[in-house]
This record gives structure tokens, C-alpha cells and sequence, in this order.
């Protein structure tokens, strides 16, 4: 077991119709992670079916109501990254709008609309990041609006939302406010944990593969589509190690695999696009996230939150069968997982990412 680490277990606060070896949060030092955060009840019904206004105030509840457990104020949410079905709420303005009245105004939203849900009913989704730690913050946008970034401090990790409205600036400008965050934040590549790339349309290639080119896009190929209904064309979410430089960078092209550590943090993620079965990918993906960390002296034991974006239908049947593969790969009481459908990777013919970020225990 993991001596830095703690577990809340799901008790009755809410169930899926699916058993798993997963927590409701995972905290590890100074940091903690929800799994996804559902408007579901302690018998596995929708709260508020259809209804995505009340749905993300009971979410938001419910969060708070769970930081309780580890003894953490909602202040101190970081990044509350809120999956939502746009069609339910355009632009989701009221939704944003909501979470930050709950956790402060500067909290970090990151917004991923998705397709639907593997629930009927089910219009939203929300992982969080919090700290004991107080978090600082800093945000700039260029003079035309068109690209926004948010960095948020909370002392052992650093996150950074990149948002660009416009694709006409392209991957330069989105650069240029990415750099001047990192600049005034003491951070450098050296401190590049891990990023997720969110996209509107196959018009972004370009941008991607830019940041891509320069080492600010660790894979293109898995980038989620995104329709978010307003004119938002892409968006980035980063976490970076402030106080650890690189240890470890290795990547497998056999294996679809991607591994990175800074200080006591790790990030591994994983893709492939044959064979062309979902569940056949998932297996594929969780069997070379094990080898990469066997291969680093880890376990699954050391897996904090696990994240799976996979390209599929909204039936329970379709999160359940892909969800077995990766359950049995953990034992209780195991990391906070979220796992949901996405339009599809425009980028790659991946159906399915898998992304684990954890620990490695310090002497």
C-alpha cells in the first residue's frame, strides 16, 4: 500500500450499475482526486433526469459534501474539469457560471462537451482536482480575445488551461500566452507532466501538430473531438510538476505508449489503433500500461486517477465491457477512474485513450 495515500470508499453515497475497484477520491500528499462525479443516487438511479440545471447543482452538492470526507474546503478545489451535453445547455455559460459560485470565482473549469452518456438521462459528468493547499492563480488573454490561459497553483502541481476561440492566430499565438503562464510561474518543459488536448474540428490539425512539433502536444493522435456549441475551437489542459525536472521520458511506438515522470509524479498514457475493436484496444492499452510500470518497479497500486476517453455508443452495455478490462487490472480499494464517451480522436482512428497519473513512493 501506498504510504502517502489515502481512500475514500463510495459507500452509499451513489452506485453504478457495474461493481468497481475504484474510490471516490484518492488523496496523495497535499492532492486529491475525485473520480467522476455523477448526478446518480445510492440505488443507481438519475437524479433529475434530462435536467441539466439541476443535475449540476446536485453534482456540485455532492462534491462538497465529499470534500468533507478528506476535510478539505471547496476553496481549495483546483480544476473542476465538467463533462456536459452541449445540446442540454448552449454555450454552457450557466453551468461554468455555477461551478465557480460554488468553488470561487477563479476556480479552473474545463469544459468537454461530449455526445451523451452511458446513462439515459445523464446530461453531466465532473472530475476535480483540490489540495490542501490553498491555490494561486493567474490568467491573461491576448488583445483579441482569442486565446485565454488560466494557471492555478496548488503548491505540488500546476495546472494550465489553455482555451483558443480562433484558429486564425494559430499554434504562435497560442505559444506565445502559453510560454509568457510558464514564464511567470517558474515552470519550463522540464516541469511537462501531462496534457489533454480537446478540439472542434479537423481544421485544428494544424495547431496541434505545431504544438506537437515543438513539444507542447505530447500526441495529436489523441486529442478528442468537441462540439461545444459556441465558438470555442480548442482547448488544452496541462499539469506540470513545479519543484521536479525530468527523471524519466520514454516512449513506445510499438506499445501506443507514452511515459513520463517529473519528481515523485508519474503520467502514462496509451492508445493504439489496431485492431479495430474497442474492447480489443482497451486490452491492448491496459496491458502496456502495466509493462511500462512493471518496467519502472511500479504497480497499478501506485495509480492515483485513472482517465478513459473512448469513441462509442451510450448504452451501459458499452462502458460496462470496456470497464471490465480495466477493472480487472486493480484491486480495492484502487485509484478515482473516470471513464466516457467522446465524439471520436479526428486525429488518429484510435477508439480509446488511456491515461493514469500517479506516485512513486519517496525515501
Amino acid at each position: 500500500m501506498h504510504t502517502q495515500r489515502t481512500y475514500v470508499p463510495f459507500q452509499s453515497i451513489w452506485k453504478m450499475g457495474i461493481d468497481h475497484p475504484y474510490s471516490l477520491w484518492v488523496a496523495d500528499g497535499a492532492v486529491a482526486w475525485s473520480c467522476g462525479q455523477c448526478p446518480i443516487d445510492s440505488n443507481g438511479a438519475i437524479i433529475a433526469p434530462w435536467d441539466l440545471v439541476a443535475q449540476r447543482r446536485f453534482v456540485a452538492g455532492l462534491i462538497k459534501r465529499t470534500l468533507e470526507t478528506g476535510a478539505i474546503a471547496p476553496t481549495h478545489v483546483c480544476k473542476l474539469i465538467v463533462y456536459y451535453v452541449p445540446e442540454a445547455d448552449a454555450n454552457a455559460s450557466g453551468m461554468i457560471d455555477e461551478m465557480r459560485s460554488q468553488f470561487g470565482s477563479n476556480v479552473v473549469v474545463v469544459p468537454v462537451a461530449v455526445p451523451h452518456f452511458y446513462y439515459e438521462g445523464m446530461l453531466i459528468e465532473v472530475d476535480v482536482f483540490a489540495s490542501t493547499n490553498r491555490p494561486r492563480y493567474w490568467t491573461a488573454e491576448d488583445e483579441h480575445g482569442r486565446v485565454w490561459v488560466q494557471f492555478v497553483d496548488s503548491g505540488e502541481l500546476i495546472h494550465a488551461k489553455v482555451t483558443c476561440d480562433a484558429l486564425g492566430g494559430g499554434w504562435e499565438t497560442v505559444r506565445a500566452w502559453l510560454e509568457k503562464g510558464m514564464q511567470l510561474s517558474g515552470l519550463s518543459r522540464e516541469h511537462w507532466l501531462a496534457d489533454y488536448w480537446f478540439v472542434s474540428s479537423d481544421e485544428a490539425s494544424g495547431l496541434l501538430h505545431g504544438a506537437a512539433k515543438d513539444g507542447f502536444c505530447s500526441d495529436p493522435g489523441a486529442a478528442a473531438l468537441c462540439d461545444w456549441g459556441d465558438e470555442t475551437r480548442v482547448v488544452a489542459d496541462i499539469i506540470f510538476v513545479p519543484g521536479g525536472g525530468a527523471v524519466a521520458d520514454l516512449v513506445l511506438e510499438s506499445e501506443g505508449l507514452r511515459f513520463r515522470r517529473r519528481g515523485r509524479f508519474f503520467h502514462i498514457s496509451a492508445r493504439r489503433a489496431e485492431p479495430t475493436s474497442l474492447i480489443q484496444q482497451t486490452a491492448g492499452n491496459m496491458g502496456a500500461v502495466r509493462r511500462a510500470l512493471r518496467a519502472e518497479g511500479l504497480g497499478f497500486d501506485n495509480v492515483s486517477k485513472a482517465t478513459t476517453l473512448y469513441a462509442g455508443g451510450s448504452k451501459p452495455a458499452e462502458l460496462h465491457d470496456n470497464m471490465s478490462v480495466r477493472n480487472s487490472h486493480y484491486e480495492q480499494p484502487g485509484p478515482a477512474s473516470t471513464g466516457l464517451p467522446v465524439l471520436r480522436f479526428p486525429f488518429s482512428s484510435s477508439l480509446i485513450t488511456v491515461d493514469v497519473i500517479g506516485t512513486v513512493p519517496m525515501s
